[in-house]
């Protein structure tokens, strides 16, 4: 049954660039328990990187935030050195942990999925190596293998559910897709090294220009639900929803409202800092 409906309703703008030219993309919002928001997203890089990953908060419901900081920034010379962008993030065990994504490839395209953790939001973060936690040789926790000529693996949205780790990803390799790989433990200080990919989960058609998909998990209702804008960067800019009562079979669900901002690029779904989505 479709049971899922989200409503637009009038928000505010929290970033517009002052002095020509700036962007902030790809959000991945936690609301906290005593309501304060953290929030992560991508923002101009600096010595020859694309993007940095930014962090700001707010103590008031999203109307005033603190000044935007560096918290995760490509580490030279390295797989990641191009780039660190489309921020997941979860918290977990300590730890709050962000899923990014990179390349070496100077196109762009060919990206992978990386990961750091820190025991405070704004750091300082460890990248995950392939077999543990820092140094300066961060290694993909999802490897794309496919065209290098296309997008890759990329933007990961995290939930963590019944001791288990989602991990939703973009896969476009030609077609675009939502892939999801699963981790069985949470407890486990490697986790990463036991991620299972499961393969496609969502279509993305090309001609709904749908981009990258949030995910949380919300309890009242039992099952996943996932936000994406499509028509991206246009003037019928819209979101589309998804819904699942397992995390790997969706369909779409309901959105209601007047369209989001003209030429919109992409969008974050505020949770829990487990992923999930508390209604009250």
């Amino acid at each position: 049954p479709n049971l899922v409906q989200i409503n637009n309703t009038v928000g505010w703008q929290i970033f517009n660039p002052t002095a020509g030219w700036g962007y902030r993309y790809g959000p991945s919002i936690i609301i906290n328990p005593d309501n304060s928001i953290d929030m992560w997203f991508a923002s101009p890089g600096n010595n020859g990187a694309w993007d940095y990953i930014k962090y700001r908060r707010s103590t008031d419901g999203g109307k005033t935030w603190t000044e935007d900081i560096d918290v995760l920034i490509p580490t030279p010379g390295s797989r990641d050195a191009f780039s660190c962008c489309d921020p997941g993030v979860i918290k977990f065990g300590g730890y709050y942990y962000i899923g990014y994504t990179s390349t070496e490839d100077n196109r762009g395209t060919n990206n992978h999925v990386y990961l750091a953790r820190a025991s405070a939001p704004t750091g300082p973060y460890s990248k995950w190596n392939g077999s543990g936690w820092g140094g300066n040789n961060p290694w993909p926790i999802l490897s794309y293998t496919g065209d290098p000529g296309s997008f890759g693996y990329g933007e990961p949205s995290f939930v963590l559910n019944d001791n288990k780790i989602y991990v939703y990803f973009t896969n476009i390799d030609g077609d675009a897709f939502t892939d999801l790989a699963v981790c069985e433990d949470a407890d486990d200080p490697n986790w990463p090294a036991k991620l299972v990919n499961k393969g496609h989960i969502i279509h993305r058609p090309p001609w709904l220009s749908e981009d990258s998909i949030d995910i949380k998990y919300c309890d009242s209702l039992r099952r996943f639900i996932g936000i994406a804008t499509h028509n991206r960067m246009g003037i019928n800019s819209n979101l589309i929803v998804w819904q699942s009562e397992d995390g790997f079979f969706w369909q779409p669900a309901s959105f209601k409202g007047a369209r989001v901002q003209y030429g919109a690029h992409n969008c974050g779904i505020s949770g829990t800092e487990s992923g999930h989505i508390d209604t009250s």
